[in-house]
């Protein structure tokens, strides 16, 4: 509850930043992005699909790289905008063909695209994935020991375990170390986006916050989990709201050691305001008409809208 009127007292002014993020974001998005997607898929509704689904993460995963950067004291530039939009539209389009029913060995063929080695797409969704990832590479130009690559390939593995989740026998133990490895890593690969050269000391500090976070994201979303049989530290009850907000105060007392005390608050509170604007789009979803499947033209929209699913099962619904 204290994090909720925290992130509605701050809303005002991190909305008026998103908004500037937005727009610095979808206009990367359809310079960088969209001229890939038409040149690996079909042309048809399933590629507008698609572009809505990748401009929507593209704006909102570009908000928190904006805040990592307001955090540490610097602009927020049109080519962080960039590397941005690449690095989220394929981390969404990552993670649904990783989930995607009937895909059967996507989580090799993405293991060797990580490690630089030699794969071979089955389809444009995946043609398109690749292209997204060398792209970004390319973009970013950085050796393969960065802190980027490390935390993706950490990443990578947690998704992989996270199956593990809808087991019966799965332990306490492991739902710990799932949790607290997918969520840090994620907002590691988030904040190197815009930080070359990351320390040890900050991607802790990072690390901190992104596990935090995802124990909130587990929290709000633990109806839904246990309906789809997903066991997580907040569904099993083993982690509660006290427990979140200690979570919650020791990242931000970290990431204050590092940046301050205010840059510290200021990104915790739109990390808040951003898991809440996610928690009422995924309510909303269910309350309204489906959305047209061509991509939002306003930033806003893109901000703020859940889009649709990347990718379409073979049934013919989305995910």
């Amino acid at each position: 509850m204290r994090t909720t009127v925290r992130a509605l007292s701050a809303a005002p002014t991190v909305l008026r930043a998103a908004w500037h993020d937005a727009q610095l974001c979808c206009a990367a998005f359809d310079e960088v992005v969209l001229p890939l997607v038409a040149a690996e898929t079909p042309k048809g509704p399933e590629r507008d699909r698609l572009g809505a689904a990748l401009r929507a993460w593209s704006a909102k995963g570009g908000h928190m790289v904006a805040a990592c950067c307001r955090a540490a004291g610097r602009r927020f530039t049109g080519e962080h905008a960039a590397v941005s939009a690449l690095g989220c539209a394929f981390a969404r389009l990552y993670d649904d063909l990783l989930d995607e029913p009937g895909r059967t060995g996507f989580a090799e063929r993405a293991g060797r695209l990580f490690a630089g080695r030699p794969w071979t797409p089955r389809d444009p969704l995946e043609a398109l994935a690749g292209a997204l990832f060398s792209t970004l590479e390319q973009r970013l130009g950085r050796p393969p020991g960065d802190v980027l690559y490390t935390a993706l390939a950490t990443v990578h593995r947690y998704q992989c375990r996270s199956a593990r989740q809808a087991a019966p026998d799965v332990t306490l133990a492991e739902l710990e170390e799932i949790t607290y490895g997918k969520g840090g890593a994620t907002m590691v690969v988030l904040f190197a986006l815009a930080r070359p050269g990351m320390t040890a000391a900050e991607a802790a500090a990072v690390a901190e916050l992104g596990a935090a976070l995802q124990l909130c994201d587990d929290h709000h979303d633990r109806a839904r989990d246990a309906m789809l049989g997903i066991a997580t530290l907040p569904g099993t009850g083993a982690c509660g709201r006290a427990e979140l907000r200690a979570r919650l105060a020791a990242a931000e007392a970290g990431l204050a050691n590092l940046y301050g005390s205010r840059p510290a608050r200021r990104l915790l509170d739109e990390a808040h305001v951003f898991l809440l604007l996610s928690e009422i789009g995924r309510a909303a979803s269910g309350l309204r008409r489906p959305a047209p499947v061509t991509a939002p033209t306003r930033p806003l929209v893109a901000l703020l809208r859940r889009g649709p699913a990347a990718v379409v099962t073979a049934s013919g619904g989305s995910r």
